[in-house]
């Protein structure tokens, strides 16, 4: 990757991060249908909208870790959202570490059910059995809501695992790591996950805002892009269509 390629990422990342803001700024309901594939910045953008409506056999996921970034358009902020509320006054870890493994794997959710399951997909989202229904269902929905004077609810801080649960997750990769299962890039791809989705280096149960997590997002998207690992994987899945390891 040139310069220019590197530069436009990262334009296209900060783009991310203002549409999200945009969507949560307006004043009615945004209703996302999903019928196939919602990956990478499609999975952040059906998460940012107030209601998803996803057919059966979707495919949901943030697989920017396959080719060795986070996501950087609100993923990472959103789940880590998801995770402080079900958490409430509780334990918060227990609900970051599966997050973690899916981002930092990379996994892809391969029905709605699943998606659901992973949390990429809320408990007040719809599931539609025929693909074909999804849009129908999406239009409905937006008119329940509309007509019902739906608003998006006020931004809420977000309970932050601050350094004491990225210290956790490192220490938990660190074994796979020195026995050679992951590469060195790896670990430091799975690194920058932690931080964003823990809200980077803060106390551990510190309340933040989401700018905080999407700053966190950026970062470790930068930083990434700007490596010789990274764009060797970028260049490798788009000339062969597989994923890289090094």
């Amino acid at each position: 990757l040139n310069m220019l390629d590197v530069l436009s990422a990262k334009e296209f990342s900060e783009k991310g991060n203002r549409v999200y803001r945009k969507i949560e700024d307006l004043e009615k309901p945004v209703i996302a249908a999903v019928n196939g594939f919602a990956l990478g910045g499609g999975c952040e953008l059906m998460m940012q909208c107030d209601r998803t409506v996803a057919a059966l056999d979707s495919h949901i996921g943030l697989v920017e870790a396959g080719v060795g970034l986070i996501p950087s358009g609100s993923g990472c902020m959103e789940l880590a959202r998801r995770a402080s509320l079900k958490a409430g006054d509780g334990d918060l870890f227990p609900h970051l570490k599966p997050l973690f493994e899916i981002v930092a794997t990379g996994k892809v959710a391969t029905s709605a059910e699943m998606a659901r399951e992973y949390g990429f997909l809320r408990e007040s989202d719809i599931m539609v059995m025929n693909s074909l229904e999804a849009l129908h269902a999406a239009l409905a929905e937006v008119r329940v809501l509309n007509a019902a004077g739906y608003r998006q609810p006020p931004e809420m801080p977000i309970r932050a695992g601050g350094l004491e649960a990225i210290a956790s997750f490192r220490r938990a990769m660190t074994p796979t790591h020195e026995v050679g299962h992951i590469s060195d890039h790896d670990l430091r791809i799975a690194s920058e996950v932690a931080n964003a989705l823990c809200g980077g280096a803060i106390e551990a149960g510190a309340l933040l805002d989401e700018d905080r997590y999407l700053l966190c997002e950026r970062e470790g998207f930068h930083r990434l892009i700007g490596s010789p690992e990274t764009q060797a994987r970028i260049r490798h899945t788009l000339d062969t269509g597989k994923p890289l390891r090094n």
